[in-house]
């Protein structure tokens, strides 16, 4: 009997434990009554006070159980605790038979018109809730520039659109009534790409350049700008190369309609093969009426640089000395070149020094090979004529190496001087073209033209 009494007792007591269990779960779930931040049981000046500390976030005298306090303050349930909520704290304080709080959820609307949260409402605390949506949630920022519009961290971004068109000379921008990219040309400094221009500035949308002034003020080189480096390149124009019949290769160089060797003629063998004859002997020299050769002082190491000394007999030979392609320019040829270089007709015409530069034009700047003063020596034209001197025979010998370039021209004078021919004349001492007729054993250098 006092089994089942004891047995009785304690199925009443699990009853109520489970009973006060519920009550409580009841009540903890009721919403907290707003105003009411110290949680006294009324709203007063006191609940005002601490929503303004709260707003300031000083340290309140209680801060236990925060959360309900937090909510306790939101009186408007909007999530936030501002001075409004303060206000109405004040006016519930003074006039509290109107209703200034928000006492359900049915009074609230939560939407916060943001696609990247997700609102609802608390109804512990009788407040608007806007969690964020996952990073990457698909969304539109309702910018029309902008593309690829994903949530993060609540917020709509969106990548800006890339309306860059690579032109240096338009300004790049998305119009954001329509979202379409524009193109505006400016007048921006800019690069066309090309080192051959400078001072490039934009142009109805297009990089322009202004070409690169490349004239070196020689009339007779031909100026361009490199398009690899950007380098002006002032050269004169050549016809290639040519080779006599021994081997030796000569450059070449354009002067007008003329194609010109560019060093004095070496051959020792006339265009067929055969021999031209070496002579030496300075008494020998002065009786032949036929072809010869000699080398200046009879020392071959002046043919590299100055070529060979031939009489004229040597250019008038039916078997050629030139190379193939090419002969011994005439009086005519030479005038030709002379008056390319500025002489006029009439002083081509003439006999002596004649002109006034072009002597200077043909000779080798400098004196590496002539001797000073080398007057008015520029080499303006390319010819680059050098000082090989002359071989007289017995009358004087070799001379003149140094000061003095003597080349022949095919063309024999006229009777009565037919045993003389017509040559040209460099001097040191003078920047003009000596044309002068001369003894056919004489010894001379030859530059060859192209016929």
């Amino acid at each position: 009997m006092v089994k089942r009494v004891i047995m009785s007792m304690s199925h009443c007591a699990l009853l109520l434990i489970g009973l006060i269990l519920f009550v409580s779960a009841q009540f903890t779930n009721e919403p907290i009554t707003k105003g009411d931040v110290t949680n006294d049981g009324s709203v007063n000046v006191l609940d005002a006070y601490w929503t303004v500390m709260i707003i300031l976030e000083i340290q309140l005298p209680d801060t236990s159980a925060m959360e309900e306090k937090m909510c306790a303050a939101d009186v408007n349930g909007d999530g936030k605790i501002n001075v409004v909520d303060v206000v109405l704290i004040v006016n519930e304080i003074l006039y509290p038979d109107d209703d200034w709080f928000v006492s359900s959820c049915d009074e609230l609307d939560c939407d916060d018109d943001n696609s990247c949260t997700q609102d609802y409402c608390d109804t512990f605390c009788v407040q608007c809730r806007h969690d964020n949506l996952p990073l990457g949630t698909p969304c539109d920022d309702g910018d029309l520039c902008t593309e690829n519009d994903v949530c993060q961290n609540g917020n709509c971004v969106g990548t800006p659109k890339d309306c860059d068109d690579g032109n240096a000379c338009t300004d790049d921008s998305c119009n954001p009534l329509t979202g379409e990219c524009e193109h505006t040309n400016n007048t921006a400094l800019c690069d066309d790409g090309d080192p051959c221009t400078e001072n490039d500035v934009c142009q109805d949308g297009s990089c322009v350049g202004t070409s690169k002034d490349c004239d070196d003020g020689n009339p007779y080189t031909d100026d361009s700008c490199n398009p690899l480096t950007g380098e002006c390149e002032n050269v004169f124009p050549t016809c290639g190369t040519v080779t006599d019949i021994d081997g030796n290769t000569y450059q070449t160089i354009q002067l007008g309609t003329q194609c010109w060797m560019l060093e004095n003629l070496k051959v020792t063998h006339y265009r067929n093969g055969d021999p031209i004859p070496h002579v030496t002997d300075n008494t020998e020299w002065s009786n032949l009426t036929t072809g010869a050769y000699c080398n200046y002082d009879n020392n071959e190491d002046n043919v590299n640089t100055y070529g060979r000394l031939y009489n004229w007999y040597a250019v008038d030979d039916s078997r050629n000395i030139g190379p193939e392609g090419w002969h011994v320019p005439t009086d005519a040829e030479w005038k030709q070149l002379e008056m390319y270089l500025g002489m006029s007709q009439s002083e081509a015409d003439e006999i002596g020094l004649r002109g006034t530069d072009e002597g200077g034009k043909l000779k080798e700047a400098g004196t590496a090979h002539w001797d000073s003063p080398n007057t008015g020596a520029t080499n303006e034209s390319g010819f680059s004529a050098l000082p090989g001197g002359n071989h007289f025979g017995d009358y004087q010998g070799f001379g003149a190496m140094g000061y003095y370039a003597g080349f022949w021209s095919s063309t024999e004078c006229d009777s009565p001087n037919t045993n003389y021919a017509w040559y040209r004349g460099l001097h040191f001492d003078h920047s003009e073209v000596g044309r002068y007729h001369g003894y056919k054993r004489r010894g001379f250098s030859i530059r060859c033209v192209r016929d």
